[in-house]
């Protein structure tokens, strides 16, 4: 009986039930993958390079096939890795633009290395097992080579003058973990003609607690328009003072949870953001958007 498992230099033939002298000729030892349906003949070996080449048997052929066929899935698979890899590297933290320093807090700020960076900016949450929570003090400002900025959820503050004078801007997020805009944050970025906010009741630093959001922060009447419509995307056309809401519908309410936490509800049919205190005193957000 031949032994299947063993690589061997010599071919060997098989023959089918009914079919006996029908054989095949393969490099190596072969077992057929439906063993039960086949009859085992007695091994006929002959030296590579001799005896007759013959057909092979149909079941052969199709087990080929689907190695083939497995070959051409696993490469496809490689290939759409490949393929989405430039999406997943461009979200990657752009450190080569920034300088990140380390704040009174034990957190991180993040500044830009020098006024001269360009193209995209993406702002890491964390750096060196601490989140990254503050765009620092004229961080970014008339840096005006950069054209897009993306800004993570860690961040709770962005300072004074962050982003002033950053030309080459043209749209931006303000993630929902942001609470405090600081003055001139957004001033003179005379291309920015799309603004979302994914969040509501953002404030000014205690320095301009006289002053409204609405006031100085960007250009137009943005923080005017936000102040009223709560969450969502802004739009303009560049160089205009008149921003419009994205969605046209605004959500406002109050109610109670059923711990008995009292909450506030704006939206404007894209988000709905829900603020309160809740039953032992604590503040809370949360943020919900339609899929």
């Amino acid at each position: 009986m031949c032994d299947y498992n063993k690589k061997s230099k010599y071919h060997i033939h098989l023959g089918k039930t009914g079919v006996a002298g029908k054989n095949i000729k393969t490099a190596r030892m072969y077992k057929p993958p439906l063993a039960a349906s086949y009859n085992l003949l007695p091994c006929t070996l002959a030296p590579r390079g001799h005896g007759r080449r013959t057909n092979r048997q149909p079941e052969v052929r199709l087990a080929n096939r689907r190695k083939k066929m497995k070959k051409r899935v696993l490469m496809g698979l490689v290939l759409l890795v490949i393929s989405g890899t430039s999406a997943i590297f461009a979200q990657q933290p752009t450190l080569d633009k920034l300088n990140i320093r380390k704040g009174g807090d034990g957190n991180y700020m993040a500044t830009a290395l020098n006024k001269n960076i360009s193209g995209a900016v993406v702002i890491p949450d964390t750096y060196d097992g601490k989140p990254v929570n503050r765009i620092y003090v004229n961080g970014f400002s008339n840096c005006t080579g950069i054209t897009s900025v993306i800004i993570p959820n860690s961040v709770t503050v962005i300072e004074n003058d962050a982003f002033h004078g950053c030309t080459g801007i043209k749209s931006i997020t303000i993630p929902a973990s942001v609470t405090i805009i600081g003055y001139n944050a957004f001033r003179n970025c005379t291309n920015l003609t799309s603004v979302t906010f994914l969040s509501t009741g953002i404030r000014l630093t205690k320095n301009n607690a006289n002053f409204t959001i609405a006031q100085i922060e960007f250009d137009g009447d943005l923080g005017n328009k936000y102040q009223a419509g709560g969450a969502g995307t802004y739009t303009r056309t560049a160089g205009s003072n008149e921003w419009t809401k994205q969605g046209g519908r605004t959500l406002t309410g109050t109610g109670t949870y059923s711990d008995g936490a009292q909450v506030t509800i704006t939206g404007d049919g894209q988000t709905i953001t829900v603020t309160g205190t809740a039953s032992g005193g604590g503040k809370f957000t949360e943020t919900y958007k339609r899929q």
